[in-house]
């Protein structure tokens, strides 16, 4: 299992509504349109195929970013830790 952040911008509402409903359900909530999914190769392949036959390759972005287990990330502003993602201010 491995953790990736994925985010999308969807131009069209009634795919945007789909795209966050199928997201939400599969990954946790991290802000606006991202979230973190945790998976393995076949569920991640699997997580895909759903999510590409519901955008439009033109007009929508959808991204992934695996993370790393060293991965530091750094926040400021509200935040809310995730299980397996750990947020660091400037004092670590």
């Amino acid at each position: 299992m491995r953790n990736y952040i994925i985010c999308y911008d969807i131009s069209d509402p009634k795919r945007l509504q789909r795209v966050h409903r199928y997201v939400s359900n599969e990954a946790d909530f991290l802000q606006r349109s991202v979230y973190r999914l945790t998976a393995d190769q076949e569920s991640l392949k699997c997580f895909f195929l759903t999510l590409g036959s519901m955008i439009c390759e033109k007009s929508d972005d959808v991204r992934l970013y695996p993370v790393s287990p060293k991965t530091q990330i750094q926040t400021w502003g509200k935040q809310e830790s995730i299980e397996g993602i750990y947020l660091l201010d400037e004092t670590g």
